[in-house]
């Protein structure tokens, strides 16, 4: 009765010796480029959604200088275009030259204003990286009761005040196109890593 167990043992201590190392290896390179392809999504997914065509509420923002603002979308000069960024977020640093490009090229068209979630870093960050836009900075509870949670993300909002489009991430693959569409413009494309 020993003998078959000890034949069992044997062939399963030179699986163990031979193959496991090589099927471990193999997980933890799946691993690997999984979670590589995960980080390098430019979508920041936000559980919380806006909602289009529900009325933006007005926002308690504060400015560069530190004054308290209340942000209202309603407007006679046309459309809003709300980008929320935050001063240590990658994707947004990448896609600072669309932002760039939108805002210079269809200003005279949209309202926009850039919104940061947090004043931490902010003032060093518009050093060195020209928004071409007023910017005001928002607290933690006013980014949760806004939904404005995901970076990068931008909004319009009607001259009624009305949300008609929701865009979440970096202005890339469907995305870019998204953008260009919508704002008759050919958008210059993310800055790789090597150039931030």
């Amino acid at each position: 009765m020993n003998e078959p167990s000890s034949v069992t043992l044997g062939w399963l201590g030179r699986f163990a010796q031979s193959w496991l190392p090589v099927c471990l290896l193999g997980v933890s390179l799946g691993a690997n480029v999984y979670l590589g392809i995960k980080m390098d999504h430019p979508a920041v997914v936000s559980t919380a959604r806006i909602k289009l065509g529900d009325r933006f509420p007005v926002v308690a923002a504060e400015t560069l200088a530190g004054n308290q603002v209340r942000l209202g979308w309603a407007s006679n000069t046309g459309q809003t275009v709300i980008y929320v960024f935050s001063p240590t977020c990658i994707w947004c640093a990448r896609n600072l030259a669309n932002i760039q490009a939108l805002a210079l090229n269809r200003g005279s068209r949209f309202r926009f204003i850039g919104v940061s979630l947090t004043k931490t870093g902010l003032h060093e960050y518009l050093a060195k990286n020209n928004l071409p836009f007023p910017i005001y900075s928002i607290d933690a509870k006013t980014a949760k009761e806004t939904k404005l949670t995901g970076t990068p993300e931008m909004i319009v909002v009607s001259r009624e005040g009305k949300v008609e489009r929701d865009i979440s991430g970096a202005f890339t693959g469907p995305t870019q196109k998204e953008v260009e569409a919508a704002f008759d413009i050919h958008l210059p494309g993310l800055l790789q890593k090597s150039e931030l």
